[in-house]
């Protein structure tokens, strides 16, 4: 019986701690300032525009945007610090 009651006291415990680290810090991948993400934002506005004057099909529309966004994909996340 001592065993079950420890386990779910420590259970508790690392859940309680697991919800409040997921309240306790801000995103580590984008930024309000994230420059990187503004300029992706702009190109894809850009290329979206583009698209839309040559008025092809909606499907392929949808693919070709979707494998645009993929393109310049960001691999390398931002080193996190202290704060996070």
């Amino acid at each position: 019986m001592d065993f079950w009651r420890e386990l779910l006291r420590s259970i508790g415990f690392y859940l309680a701690v697991l919800a409040l680290s997921g309240c306790s810090s801000t995103s580590i991948l984008i930024h309000k300032d994230d420059t990187t993400f503004a300029e992706a934002q702009s190109r894809m506005a850009k290329m979206v525009a583009q698209v839309d004057e040559l008025k092809p099909p909606p499907i392929e529309r949808a693919l070709f945007l979707q494998g645009e966004s993929f393109y310049q994909y960001r691999f390398n996340p931002p080193a996190k610090n202290t704060k996070s």
